[in-house]
């Protein structure tokens, strides 16, 4: 999520893919509890620029939650990941089982990607 202005992007909480339909509830109810003006999906792109398979499932998935009716955009999420672990062992944070953690942390800073890019543009 990000704060009112659209300034700082934090992390929120990880949705345990449970099936799309699981999904799509969850989703509802995190934009209807927090006042969801959009969401921003990490695009997994290839590291040579390229669609990759999981590329491609993550524009499916998009396609199956347009239904939702807000708008949807992309941001490359490339090496996202690991920036967010390398932000966990700088602050001393075991990475090894915390999977949900650098999630959280990835889909920040994915966030924050798209909204300086916003700010840019604006």
């Amino acid at each position: 999520l990000s704060d009112p202005l659209k300034i700082m992007a934090y992390p929120y909480k990880t949705i345990i893919n449970f099936g799309l339909k699981n999904l799509k509830y969850e989703i509802k109810k995190i934009i209807a509890s927090e006042t969801v003006e959009s969401i921003v999906i990490g695009l997994p792109i290839g590291l040579n620029g390229k669609d990759t398979i999981q590329t491609q499932k993550v524009r499916e998935f998009r396609l199956q939650i347009l239904d939702l009716n807000i708008p949807i955009y992309f941001e490359d999420e490339r090496l996202s990941s690991l920036a967010a672990a390398k932000s966990m062992k700088m602050e001393k944070i075991k990475t090894g089982f915390n999977k949900g953690i650098i999630d959280k942390r990835a889909a920040a800073i994915i966030l924050q990607q798209f909204l300086d890019k916003k700010k840019i543009i604006k």
